[in-house]
């Protein structure tokens, strides 16, 4: 009697257990939901739009090597010219990618070279991090919510709208060498890419920037000015009368005598560049030599 009993009634439990599962299938929206039924949390999130950004005050002697995080977290690296180090780069991350970071370093004679990194999640700046060679953002996307949130509050304000600056005119007396030139010249006794960074000066003096840290390039005509001579050595190569006189390894004072008593002065002060500061003074007087006709 026994064994009828669980004959009858075995393929009902059946039907039952089978009826339960599919509930539990169907009912609750397949097998992810029956997960989160058991424990584990879901995820909305479906990744970010990220924007890194790297720029420098100053220029780099060498490349400026950057590496950040790719759209699955994986390392990535970029590198762009010394001379003109600005970078961007945008990607959208894989869902739940926990971090995104982004570091960026280059040596520089400039003591005051600094670089700057920037990341911007979903238009929202998150982090930004600037540091003398070199600079690192790291941000955890959990805390994007707060960031979102600190943005909303402080809105950046819009700034008004002006005209289109003027190009700033170049002092007289810089057009005895140009900017092109003196790049070009610092550039060769330095074996490395220096662009002349800022201009200043008057009708008669210029002086040309190589680097943030006041390296430059200086000249003037003197009116009537002090002719060259002992302790200064004698520079042969220049047929007019010239002196220099070198005040360290890339330091100096060039002063060529022209008609009428004017000198022609090139002062070449610098402090991380390591060039030929005596070759920096000649190359300048000679570029600058057809320019000074009927003074010479």
């Amino acid at each position: 009697m026994r064994g009828k009993w669980s004959a009858a009634v075995a393929p009902v439990l059946a039907v039952a257990l089978v009826g339960a599962g599919a509930y539990l299938w169907h009912g609750s929206g397949g097998h992810d939901s029956v997960v989160t039924r058991l424990g584990s949390e879901g995820s909305d999130d479906r990744g970010h739009l990220v924007k890194y950004q790297v720029w420098a005050a100053g220029t780099a002697n060498q490349p400026v090597r950057i590496q950040y995080a790719g759209a699955s977290g994986g390392g990535e690296a970029a590198e762009v010219p010394g001379f003109a180090p600005v970078w961007t780069r945008t990607v959208t991350t894989d869902p739940d990618l926990p971090v995104v970071s982004l570091t960026a370093g280059g040596q520089s004679s400039d003591l005051a070279f600094t670089l700057t990194c920037l990341i911007t999640v979903d238009d929202v700046e998150v982090v930004r991090d600037s540091s003398r060679s070199s600079c690192l953002a790291r941000f955890e996307l959990a805390n994007l919510p707060a960031a979102v949130a600190r943005a909303a509050a402080s809105p950046s304000p819009t700034p008004p709208a002006t005209a289109a600056p003027s190009r700033p005119s170049v002092p007289p007396a810089c057009r005895y060498v140009t900017a092109a030139e003196m790049t070009q010249l610092v550039t060769s006794a330095a074996g490395t890419v220096k662009p002349v960074l800022s201009l200043s000066g008057d009708r008669n003096r210029c002086r040309q920037v190589i680097d943030q840290d006041a390296s430059s390039v200086s000249f003037e005509v003197e009116r009537h000015g002090r002719p060259g001579g002992p302790p200064a050595s004698r520079v042969r190569s220049i047929p007019e009368r010239a002196y220099y006189l070198p005040l360290g390894d890339s330091m100096g004072e060039l002063r060529v005598s022209l008609r009428g008593g004017d000198v022609f002065v090139v002062e070449v002060f610098f402090l991380g560049l390591r060039a030929d500061a005596r070759q920096v003074a000649i190359d300048t007087y000679e570029a600058a030599r057809p320019r000074l006709q009927g003074k010479r």
